[in-house]
């Protein structure tokens, strides 16, 4: 985590201004506006704002929030959308079951959990929160890394922007996530491979989950 942390702080600026203003036209296509109706939305490592910005522009009544484990992607996305200011706030997904009274329409993690601390988090305490969070007939937009015959590594980025400076990720197929779904009665409303656009060989696995009247 502390990795994560010092990238994160150090290259801020440069990460959001490179990777933090535009969301791909199929994220919003494909998965945040299934999400247009909910009322009451949460994103989980909102880093630069931005699916804050979309989903509440989307829908005048919904209550979105964002929360980012630090504070220097908060107050960027505080200063970049001054209007939707209080709706930023410093919080740890891993507490995600603490985090806010009441449960969510819908709960947005786009490339959230690419840096867990141990890829078995996401099975075992990640995803039982999410669905701890939603209300029966909530939906999930989940987008993770999926490199084949790899797991979890530290790796240096070759980017001309952030080159040698390390980064821990975790990876993650499309059948994986939707295993890990239903083992929670989370049903799976899509789910589609997308290849990443800048490192060939690695691609995003997206989920669209909704939570069952039944699970708890």
């Amino acid at each position: 985590m502390q990795i994560t942390k010092e990238f994160y702080k150090n290259e801020l600026a440069e990460f959001h201004r490179r990777f933090g203003e535009e969301i791909e036209t199929y994220v919003k296509a494909e998965y945040l506006d299934n999400l247009a109706q909910c009322e009451r939305i949460l994103v989980v490592g909102c880093g630069s704002g931005k699916e804050v910005e979309y989903l509440s522009a989307r829908n005048k009544r919904a209550s979105v929030i964002g929360v980012d484990f630090m504070v220097e992607p908060i107050l960027y996305a505080r200063a970049k959308y001054p209007s939707l200011k209080e709706q930023f706030v410093v919080g740890d997904y891993y507490s995600l079951g603490e985090l806010f009274e009441g449960q969510f329409d819908a709960i947005v993690a786009n490339a959230a959990f690419v840096h867990l601390l141990e890829r078995k988090d996401l099975q075992e305490r990640i995803m039982p929160a999410i669905s701890q969070r939603l209300r029966p007939g909530g939906l999930a937009f989940l987008r993770l890394l999926d490199r084949p015959a790899v797991l979890e590594r530290q790796q240096f980025d070759i980017t001309p922007e952030f080159q040698g400076r390390p980064r821990w990720f975790v990876y993650y197929s499309e059948e994986e996530l939707c295993e890990i779904a239903l083992q929670i009665r989370l049903s799976v409303v899509k789910r589609k491979t997308h290849p990443h656009d800048r490192f060939p060989g690695t691609s995003w696995s997206c989920v669209l989950l909704e939570k069952t009247i039944a699970a708890s």
